[in-house]
């Protein structure tokens, strides 16, 4: 992380016309950083119940602190495909299935 410097100029003026000039710094600190996922494979077993849980997926937040404390993580699932048919998995809470068993030869 390092943080983003800036600088601004700021010149003020009265009504005679006189002005002064001052540069200022600044750093941006503490900002929100997006959250990183592991890319991970999921075995699904032949013949078996095909959801998955979606808290199960290992997610981190750059911006946690040293004892935890950071934004909760949502786990959505945002598109499913199964050899290419869009649509083919339904989601409920923070578990997803998969809608077309064929599809996967399950």
């Amino acid at each position: 992380f390092y943080p983003r410097k800036w600088s601004f100029e700021v010149t003020v003026t009265d009504g005679g016309g006189l002005s002064v000039s001052q540069w200022y710094r600044g750093v941006v600190v503490n900002t929100n950083n997006q959250p990183t996922m592991e890319d991970v494979v999921i075995h699904v077993p032949e013949n078996e119940s095909s959801y998955v849980n979606l808290t199960e997926l290992v997610a981190t937040d750059p911006d946690a602190t040293d004892d935890g404390a950071g934004d909760d993580l949502t786990f959505t699932l945002t598109s499913c495909a199964v050899n290419g048919t869009e649509d083919s998995c339904q989601s409920r809470d923070d578990m997803f299935s998969i809608l077309n068993r064929d599809a996967w030869n399950l």
